[in-house]
């Protein structure tokens, strides 16, 4: 994936509010990377153009060598919900299903047999230790289980990045800990993980490290 001179404004009034200017950013496949910055560094913003959520002001956005912010909103929600796995810091779980059938959503909305969404849903239930909970909905899980769900559900397409919004910032140390060891451990099956965090420590555990400051990326710093 990759930016190249993206900007984001937003009008407030008469205001122009530039939350993102000038971002350059490559993501080799197989990299772990961490976005990390405060409140209000733009952290958010570039999650979402990363997502394919949101349309930079300028700028483009390209994934496998295909530019997307040409693309049309129908055609950037296909690609959105086949090549993009998301896992936010909430969940985002729906109530009223399964943690098996909250895994198969995203496959609903592409040319997957009910029986290849099965397969998968259960394989990855398992991968996530949660074979005996594929039945209880989100109100029966605990918020680790709940995040193992989510990070279930984004692999669901086997997309080509995983980006993950403070995916322990809803959760205390301990579970936090067995968060990170999953990410990691996809990192090490090949998969391309980019996760936005403000914690330090936390970004650590990831081979590069962008700094992000006032929408500009400050420094970056590789790790491994």
């Amino acid at each position: 994936m990759e930016l190249k001179n993206v900007e984001k404004h937003y009008e407030m009034g008469e205001h122009k509010i530039k939350a993102l200017s000038g971002i350059n950013l490559k993501i080799k496949k197989g990299e772990f990377i961490s976005i990390l910055g405060p409140s209000g560094s733009g952290k958010s913003t570039l999650l979402h153009l990363l997502g394919l959520l949101d349309k930079p002001s300028r700028g483009k956005i390209y994934i496998q060598g295909e530019e997307v912010t040409k693309l049309s909103s129908e055609d950037i929600a296909e690609k959105r919900n086949k090549d993009i796995g998301i896992v936010f810091q909430f969940f985002f779980l729906s109530s009223f299903l399964t943690a098996e059938e909250n895994i198969q959503l995203p496959m609903l909305f592409g040319e997957i047999t009910e029986e290849e969404r099965t397969k998968r849903s259960k394989e990855l239930l398992e991968t996530m230790g949660l074979s005996k909970r594929s039945n209880n909905k989100p109100a029966q899980l605990s918020g680790g289980e709940r995040q193992r769900v989510a990070i279930a559900r984004a692999l669901a397409t086997k997309p080509v990045i995983i980006l993950a919004d403070e995916p322990t910032g809803n959760l205390d140390s301990k579970i936090g800990d067995e968060i990170v060891k999953i990410f990691k451990k996809l990192h090490k099956e090949g998969n391309t993980i980019v996760m936005v965090t403000h914690d330090e420590k936390l970004a650590k555990h990831s081979e590069r490290i962008i700094y992000l400051m006032d929408g500009k990326i400050e420094r970056m710093v590789k790790r491994k």
